[in-house]
């Protein structure tokens, strides 16, 4: 009588760049996507236990074939050399073919799989334990779904042929063996195909998943890029129409002034203070461009900078406000300063609208690698979850800050304040 057991990996049609079911790609090759969270691969993960099983299922069969004292010796000791025999073929063929896409070596391992369970069969030692391993491994050593099918068909028939001869040829044994062979080939074939399915969405969805990463990083690389085109178009524009113009009418106002030197002074003096005055007003132009690209808060660093935004917005409110400063201070990137200056800012704007707050802190942190800026109130708090993210405020932080690789974290709580922290890298 034979009995099969079902699969526990799967056989579908893969590409040759995934690697098969769950299977590492051969070396060198080209895998698609890069890998989503967990970089290895779902057999990667398994195939351990998987070795452990098998080798685990051939211990528990000798155990079997120890404790049957219905044989002859010689044929206890013939089966116990087969399942040695068979672990040494496992590990030797079995245990790279489940790695490989070229079904060759998979083929010839289930070759030798089959023989030592057909000849266990043939010595009368019990071998169906061995069945929970053969089926499932037909599926994971060949990589296309017929293929598999068709080695499960094969041995199924070939333990039905077997078991009917050894029940000489009987109706009553073919009867038995068929039935037995057809429901264990059913239920190995439902589980291999649903598995197999399973793990051929799993690859689409990581395929899918790697494509949106990629997708995502692409259009916030294109946004700032964007970003930045737009910001030099503003700056020639600023330029082109104040300090180049400038420029240009003190060099005209200089030559008219250098033809009219010897003939009339007068003119040429006269032509000489609208030059100073023109250079005068580009001067004025260019320190408001820079003004626009350094916020003049910053004067004096990013530290006193909040002391002065703090205490204006103290007094402004009538309620208690601090700067706390920890770490050794020290300069950051003016891209930085900026940003956290700014996030302070909205930090604060927000305060005021919605908190009704008594007191508010500001905390400035110097780290080795970053600089962390905290804004935090006593106010009636919120439900993050429950607000509606409507205007620019914290996406327009949290916008500022992904730019230059910084973060945005919120912690709040109805009755319990809000906490606004923007994390630099520094």
């Amino acid at each position: 009588m034979t009995a099969t057991a079902p699969a526990v990996t799967g056989g579908a049609d893969r590409p040759a760049a995934a690697g098969g079911l769950g299977r590492p790609a051969p070396a060198g090759d080209a895998v698609g996507p890069e890998p989503v969270g967990d970089e290895r691969s779902f057999w990667e993960r398994v195939v351990l236990g998987w070795h452990a099983a098998f080798l685990g299922l051939v211990v528990l069969c000798g155990l079997q074939v120890a404790l049957d004292r219905g044989p002859a010796p010689q044929h206890r000791l013939a089966a116990e050399l087969l399942l040695v025999g068979l672990a040494g073929w496992y590990w030797v063929a079995g245990r790279p073919a489940l790695g490989r896409e070229d079904p060759r070596l998979g083929i010839a391992y289930l070759a030798g799989l089959f023989a030592a369970t057909y000849a266990l069969a043939a010595l009368g030692q019990p071998y169906l334990v061995l069945l929970f391993a053969a089926f499932p491994q037909i599926w994971g050593m060949l990589p296309r779904t017929r293929d598999a099918v068709a080695g499960n068909v094969a041995f199924a028939a070939g333990l039905v042929v077997l078991t009917a001869g050894l029940a000489g040829w009987s109706a009553h044994g073919w009867l038995t063996a068929g039935v037995t062979a057809l429901v264990g080939l059913g239920v190995s074939a439902l589980m291999g195909l649903w598995i197999s399915g399973i793990v051929a969405e799993s690859d689409r969805r990581a395929d899918l998943i790697g494509e949106l990463h990629r997708t995502r990083d692409e259009l916030a690389a294109v946004s700032r890029e964007s970003g930045v085109l737009a910001e030099r178009g503003r700056l020639a524009a600023e330029i082109h129409d104040t300090l180049a113009q400038g420029f240009t009418s003190v060099l005209m106002l200089l030559q008219a002034a250098e033809a009219d030197l010897d003939r009339d002074p007068e003119q040429a003096r006269r032509q000489l203070g609208l030059a100073q005055q023109t250079a005068r007003d580009n001067l004025a132009e260019a320190r408001t461009l820079v003004a626009a690209l350094v916020p003049p808060e910053l004067d004096g660093g990013l530290p006193a900078a909040l002391r002065r935004l703090a205490d204006r917005f103290g007094q402004e409110l009538a309620i208690e406000s601090s700067v706390d400063v920890r770490g050794p201070v020290r300069g950051l990137p003016a891209s930085c300063e900026v940003v956290l200056l700014r996030a302070a800012q909205e930090a604060l704007a927000n305060v005021r609208k919605h908190a009704g707050a008594t007191a508010v802190t500001v905390t400035l942190s110097y780290r080795d690698a970053a600089a962390e800026l905290t804004v935090r109130d006593d106010g009636r708090g919120f439900a993050p979850g429950a607000v509606p993210a409507t205007g620019y405020g914290l996406s327009g932080m949290r916008g500022r800050l992904h730019q230059i690789g910084g973060q945005l974290v919120v912690h709040s709580g109805p009755g319990s304040g809000t906490a606004v922290t923007a994390t630099v890298p520094a």
